[in-house]
């Protein structure tokens, strides 16, 4: 399947889905909503489906349709489970947006989220991606934007993530979390994207580290809002604290270097050791943690296989 951008393609959303096609309806329900109505004729969102159940990718087709947006709308399906930045990159086959949204499923856009973020990265050519304020399903702030991790900053107080202190103007900060990020399209490329080792987790605070190493600014915008209902492709995964490890240390290994990456390791050691004599999760955390290999031997990724039962036409 070819698919041909419109000359004024401003604005390229990527959606990745799996296994959740009523929160990704409404998802693109609102998306299309406040684009319409702030970028008519200038955006399209791509929505890759990461090899869901049938039944799941058959009622997001269906759910697709019923938006009767042919122009805006393109839905591709891949054969094999490629994680949440990989999958990203996918979307980009079909784009070309100046400016690129990574949102995620579990996403609603109760006002337009976008061209408030577009006119601030327009007016600042030094800024490489850009967040907003992030609200619970309730419709409450919470944290839109992380501290990169490391051995030393577990050992500091963590009131800095506390939401009544953030700045109530733009401010830069060190990663966006990953449910809603806008890049310009030139500062992702340049720093290559998505790392596609990375199955889940940690991939917004890698591509940080590349851009802001690459001096473009990673910044935080709270004069937008969307809200985050959280958790949605995650729920099916019994247990998903073993990948978040893996992925830490290897953005850790990766960024930081090869001590950053065994510090972690050992703090974690600690932790889940001290816990284990009086908690079943810590005994099975320990446990796996002991037998880990090198960061990205043990991911998720390794154990998906191709399903060609779709044809994209």
């Amino acid at each position: 399947m070819q698919i041909v951008a419109g000359p004024d393609e401003t604005l390229t959303v990527a959606i990745v889905h799996y296994n959740t096609p009523d929160l990704t309806a409404r998802c693109l329900d609102s998306a299309l909503r406040v684009l319409r109505a702030s970028l008519p004729g200038a955006f399209k969102i791509v929505v890759v489906d990461n090899r869901s159940e049938n039944h799941n990718f058959e009622a997001l087709r269906a759910a697709v349709a019923k938006l009767d947006a042919p122009e805006e709308l393109v839905l591709v399906r891949n054969c094999i489970n490629a994680g949440f930045g990989l999958g990203c990159m996918m979307a980009l086959n079909h784009s070309a947006g100046r400016y690129i949204a990574f949102v995620n499923s579990d996403t609603q856009f109760d006002a337009d989220c976008f061209s408030p973020l577009i006119k601030h990265l327009e007016a600042n050519p030094d800024i490489g991606v850009i967040g907003a304020q992030q609200l619970s399903a309730a419709g409450e702030p919470v944290r839109s934007f992380g501290f990169n991790e490391s051995f030393l900053t577990r050992l500091k107080l963590r009131r800095k993530h506390d939401v009544s202190v953030v700045s109530r103007a733009p401010v830069d900060v060190d990663y966006l979390f990953g449910a809603f990020m806008l890049f310009r399209r030139e500062a992702f490329a340049q720093c290559g994207g998505f790392d596609p080792t990375l199955f889940l987790f940690y991939e917004e605070m890698d591509v940080c580290q590349r851009l802001r190493a690459a001096s473009w600014r990673v910044v935080f915008f709270p004069g937008a809002a969307y809200r985050h209902l959280g958790q949605g492709s995650v729920r099916a995964i019994p247990d998903t604290k073993p990948e978040s490890d893996l992925s830490l240390f290897y953005v850790l290994r990766k960024n930081q270097g090869f001590w950053a990456w065994r510090l972690m390791a050992l703090s974690k050691l600690v932790s889940y050791g001290l816990r284990a004599p009086f908690n079943a999760r810590a005994r099975l955390l320990l446990r796996r943690l002991v037998a880990m290999g090198p960061p990205q031997a043990l991911s998720l990724r390794a154990r998906e296989t191709c399903n060609f039962d779709y044809v994209n036409r």
